[in-house]
C-alpha cells in the first residue's frame, strides 16, 4: 500500500491535508483522498506535478474544502475553472474562502475570468495568482464585476473585497485604485 493509499484508508476523519513536493501524487490519489477523507477542509498542494485538473475536480467536487492551495502544481491547465457553473466549483459557492494557484503556470488569464463564472466569489476573502507571469491586469475587472454581481444578488457581504495577491504577474499598480470590490496586493 502506497502513502496516498494510506492516507485515504486511514484517515478518514482529517480536515487538514497539506503535501509538499510529492511527484508520485496522482489524479487518481487524490480522487482517492477526497473519496475516503469527507472533513477535508483545507487541503494544500505544493510541487504536486502529477495533479491536473482531474484531481482537482474530483477533490472540489466531494470536499467541503474552505481552503485550497495549489502552489507550483505544474499539471494545471488553463481550463481549471471551465464550465462555470455546471462544474464542481459551483458546490464550493458558499464555503470557499481561501484559493491559492501561486506559481501553476498552466494558469492563464482566461482560467481567473472563467473562476468568476463558478459562484466561488460569494464566499472567496484571498485569491492568490501571484508568481505567474500569464496574468495580467485583464482577469482583475472580471473579478471586480463579478464581486460586485455577488453583492448585488446578496450573496456576499457589503464591504468585504476580495484580496488578491498579484505580485510577479503581469498586473500593474495603475489599476490599484480604480478596481473596485477587489484589494491588490503587490
Amino acid at each position: 500500500m502506497d502513502d496516498h493509499a494510506a492516507i485515504a484508508k486511514h484517515c478518514p476523519m482529517l480536515n487538514h491535508l497539506e503535501l509538499v513536493g510529492n511527484s508520485h501524487l496522482s489524479n487518481r490519489d487524490l480522487t482517492a483522498i477526497a473519496c475516503s477523507c469527507a472533513n477535508l477542509k483545507r487541503l494544500r498542494l505544493e510541487r504536486c506535478p502529477g495533479v491536473g485538473n482531474d484531481g482537482v475536480w474530483a477533490a472540489v467536487g466531494r470536499l467541503p474544502l474552505k481552503e485550497l492551495e495549489l502552489v507550483g502544481c505544474d499539471g494545471l491547465s488553463g481550463d481549471l475553472f471551465a464550465q462555470g457553473p455546471t462544474s464542481n466549483w459551483f458546490l464550493l459557492r458558499d464555503s470557499l474562502q481561501t484559493l491559492s494557484l501561486n506559481a501553476c503556470q498552466g494558469i492563464t488569464n482566461q482560467s481567473v475570468v472563467e473562476l468568476g463564472a463558478t459562484g466561488c466569489l460569494a464566499s472567496l476573502k484571498q485569491l492568490d495568482i501571484s508568481h505567474n507571469m500569464n496574468i495580467d491586469a485583464s482577469p482583475i475587472l472580471a473579478l471586480s464585476q463579478g464581486v460586485l454581481e455577488a453583492r448585488n444578488q446578496s450573496r456576499r457581504p457589503r464591504g468585504r473585497t476580495l484580496l488578491v495577491y498579484v505580485f510577479l504577474t503581469g498586473v500593474t499598480k495603475k489599476y490599484e485604485s480604480s478596481i473596485d470590490g477587489v484589494e491588490l496586493m503587490f
